[in-house]
Formats: structure tokens, sequence, C-alpha cells
């Protein structure tokens, strides 16, 4: 795969992994793994962006053998940022955080949040192990990583979508945020996956370069990500039609295939789009 782009531009990969570039049930991604290699040696940046916890990203980032910048719990916190650029210098940080700790969460929603909408909500911290890795699809260590927790609370609604909806609101006014996945809803605070986007534009920016974003998604908590990207592409579930984006960006790629291959499948459609946009803004420029 060559990969062509202008050199006065940062080009940003940033995935979802569950569904996304991880098979939806197996959570395997060996035939994207030389992709990877060839992307980051291209200098593309990428950036996992998921619900998933630091811990299990780090495990993640241990089985494809590199260290990679991530976004962990739905936009709570941007690990290794100091991966992103040399000059990345912001607070000194390597982390920085934009999320609210569980116990401050639970405590916001057990008085903001109406006791009838609340009983429609189970928390699988309140599940025993073998509900917990039937709803999860892990088992062992695995599992206790996914519920391994600083700022998010994942929780399945049995409510209607109405009852949904109202749930959203009482969170928003109390300065929560519920977010539905593939599998399951999480309570947090007030971010999403498009929450350190600005910050990096910003970065770029400063570095004299054009940010271009492309984003993958799959399921209802990746729409912010993909909304806010510059290219979106689209991967569907199993069995499920593909996600539609409300408000779409200028760009979207919807695969035809699931989790690994639909990411497969999109990412040269997207990379192609890019080269041709970069060679009419040459041309115009």
């Amino acid at each position: 795969m060559i990969i062509n782009y202008s050199t006065d531009t940062s080009v940003i990969i940033m995935t979802d992994l569950d569904g996304t570039l991880l098979d939806f049930n197996t959570f395997g991604f060996d035939p994207i793994r030389p992709v990877i290699e060839e992307l980051l040696e291209s200098g593309i940046v990428i950036i996992p962006n998921s619900s998933k916890t630091n811990i299990e990203i780090d495990n993640f980032c241990n089985l494809l053998g590199v260290k990679l910048p991530y976004i962990c719990e739905n936009g709570a916190s941007l690990c290794n940022a100091n991966l992103i650029g040399e000059s990345w210098d912001i607070l000194n940080n390597h982390t920085i955080i934009k999320g609210r700790g569980c116990t401050d969460l639970m405590e916001t929603w057990l008085y903001s949040i109406d006791n009838n909408l609340r009983q429609q909500c189970y928390f699988l911290t309140e599940m025993g192990t073998e509900q917990q890795s039937d709803i999860l699809g892990l088992t062992g260590k695995e599992l206790d990583c996914a519920l391994t927790r600083q700022f998010t609370c994942p929780f399945i609604f049995n409510g209607t979508d109405d009852d949904y909806h109202y749930l959203q609101i009482q969170a928003k006014t109390a300065r929560l945020n519920v977010q539905k996945g593939g599998r399951i809803c999480q309570l947090s605070g007030e971010h999403n996956k498009a929450s350190f986007n600005q910050l990096l534009r910003d970065y770029f920016s400063n570095q004299q370069q054009k940010t271009i974003i492309l984003a993958f998604g799959d399921s209802y908590n990746d729409v912010s990500m993909l909304e806010a990207a510059d290219i979106a592409c689209i991967i569907p579930q199993p069995a499920k039609p593909a996600l539609i984006l409300p408000t779409p960006p200028k760009k979207v790629f919807t695969a035809t295939t699931a989790a690994p291959d639909g990411w497969l499948e999109a990412l040269p459609n997207a990379l192609k789009y890019l080269e041709n946009f970069n060679i009419e803004r040459h041309n115009h420029g």
C-alpha cells in the first residue's frame, strides 16, 4: 500500500477497537497488524479511541508490538500524549484527563436521576462474574481489566427508547453523559470520543501543519468521533445495518463487511480520497 499525502499535512487515524478494528466476537485483528506497521512507518499517527480501559488498550498495544497514544473510556483520558509529536508539551503531561471518578459519578447519579429510570439500569458492578462475562464476551484477567474503570460506569438499560431519551436528558442536566455502545451503555462525565479533537488540531496547527482526521467506528458511542472527523469510515456490526450519522462530515465511507475485514476495506478508500484531495488542493494552491 503506497500512501501519498502532502508534507504539510498531519494525518491521524482515530479508530474504535471492539467491532471496528477488532473482530466483534473474537477480538482478533491479525489481518490488520502489518497494515498498521506500514501506516506508522509512513508517518501517520494512529490513535485508538475506545470505551476500553487504559489497561485493556495497553494490552492491545502489547499484542500489536507498538506503543501508541490512545484515548480510553469514551474520551475520558488521552494517554501517551508524548508519542503524538516531539514538541508535545501540554503541562509536560503524558496523560490528559477530562473524566470524573466513578465514585463521584455514582453519587451524582443517585440524587439526579429519577428512581423509575434508575431501576431500569443494571450496572455491571452489581452482577455476578458469569453474567458480566456473558455481556462482555470476556473471561478471567481480560474481564477483570475491562471492569477496572476509572471514569465510566457500564450498565445494561432495560427500558424503552423513550425512557432512554429521558435518561439522557436527566443525565445532561446533571452534567453527566450516557452513551450506548455495541454491547453496553456507559455513564460518564461530560466527555465523548471527540473530546480531544480540537486539542490535537491545535497542536498540529502550532507545528504549521494541516490536520486530517480519519475516524473509524461501528456503534452509537462512535458518532461524536465520526462526525468530528474529516473522513468517517463506518464498519457494520455482524448481521446489523450500518450506522447512519445524523450530521456526517464531508466524506463518509461505509464498509460492507464487519471487522476486521471492514476496516481493511474502508482504509484504502479513505487514503485514496485523501490523496486526491491533496492533489486537488495543491493544484488550486
